[in-house]
């Protein structure tokens, strides 16, 4: 937590208090071409590199721009990133901010067709869909960080390509379909540090399907626990670090030429992994080789949809997971070189912005920012 005071005149308050919470949108990278700002809050001024509309800003932006998607309690719509948009960023709030007023920047769905793309601390309620138009356009390098989303397809139903597409501290949950689903044209995936849980109470469908290459590490994947299969397909990927918490390390479907690496195995029956064919284990632990529980939180229980109240931290008696992991660091969402970050945002934000409640006309102006710089 970072403290600042300012002491401001009386006729500048105005002007500040909107110039800092823009400067809170604002820091990050000072080698962009520009910085855009999109806040659709009623009301909200527009001008020079200040938009109202999500879409018109990203029609607006070229190569380097990066987009600040102001959180609201309205959802900024349906957006398309086309090739014309190539190497932009899109930074929202978070998906579990801490601060005063919890909002998140929200899409309704968000189609990514061009390359060279970040997205970061965005809420996608819909489908967020990489490499699904009607162009032959092949999408490659996007990074999609820090952000809550629904329902992921990623070259789903189209001959287009899409590689090299990195999903880092994301929360990923199916509602009423898969999390995420990939056809035969995406190569080069991978799923880091990030939550990845089915929303059904079926014990009949898997959950991911996935496919050529595609790497999950220090993943939580969440279920209902008993029988419930963590895939649809799971085939010529690499799986290693995870714990499956109440969901069965198998799938539904086709499950082939598969390497299981050093993953925690906890659900309702204590399952293991289904053989397959051509699959590879090796160091995988499950709940009765540990020595205490899996998380310190006790409260995290088989589920169907992540509380973000809740800590993945390992159990420090758990001395299997911490360090258990085959690149010696901890098991689950806590290792690796970039751990899960529990408030879903890379931008500093303010968490508070106090003045007093009576102010005299020709009195300084006491300001006490408090910010949380990530």
């Amino acid at each position: 937590m970072l403290n600042f005071k300012y002491r401001l005149q009386t006729a500048l308050i105005m002007k500040t208090i909107v110039t800092v919470f823009l400067l809170s949108f604002t820091i990050l990278n000072t080698q962009a071409q520009n910085i855009l700002l999109v806040d659709n809050t009623p009301g909200a001024p527009s001008g020079a590199h200040v938009y109202n509309d999500l879409q018109t800003a990203i029609n607006a932006a070229v190569a380097g721009d990066i987009l600040h998607v102001k959180p609201s309690n309205l959802t900024y719509g349906s957006v398309t990133i086309t090739e014309a948009n190539d190497s932009i960023t899109l930074f929202g709030g978070g998906f579990n901010p801490d601060k005063e007023i919890f909002l998140r920047s929200t899409l309704s769905r968000l189609d990514i067709d061009g390359s060279n793309i970040r997205i970061s601390g965005l809420t996608i309620e819909g489908i967020l869909d990489i490499g699904d138009n009607t162009t032959s356009t092949d999408v490659a390098n996007i990074q999609i960080d820090n952000s809550l989303i629904h329902y992921t397809r990623i070259a789903f139903g189209t001959g287009e390509s899409v590689s090299d597409v990195v999903f880092r501290n994301c929360v990923i949950s199916g509602i009423g379909s898969r999390p995420i689903e990939m056809d035969g044209d995406a190569g080069n995936i991978v799923f880091t540090n990030s939550i990845l849980v089915y929303n059904s109470v079926s014990t009949s469908f898997g959950g991911i399907t996935a496919t050529n290459g595609t790497l999950f590490n220090h993943c939580l994947f969440l279920r209902s626990g008993g029988d419930v299969k963590a895939f649809q397909d799971i085939n010529s990927s690499s799986i290693s670090n995870c714990i499956f918490y109440g969901a069965a390390p198998s799938a539904e479907g086709t499950n082939a030429n598969n390497t299981f690496n050093n993953n925690l195995f906890v659900n309702g029956t204590d399952t293991t992994v289904t053989v397959g064919t051509g699959n590879s284990y090796s160091g995988n632990l499950t709940e009765s080789n540990l020595a205490g529980a899996t998380f310190a939180d006790a409260n995290i229980v088989f589920a169907t949809a992540w509380d973000f109240s809740w800590n993945p931290a390992p159990d420090p008696t758990s001395t299997q997971i911490i360090g258990g992991g085959n690149d010696a660091t901890d098991i689950g969402l806590t290792g690796g070189s970039i751990p899960y970050q529990i408030t879903g945002t890379s931008l500093p934000y303010i968490r508070q912005f106090i003045v007093p409640s009576v102010i005299r006309q020709g009195d300084n102006l006491p300001v006490d920012i408090r910010a949380v710089g990530n």
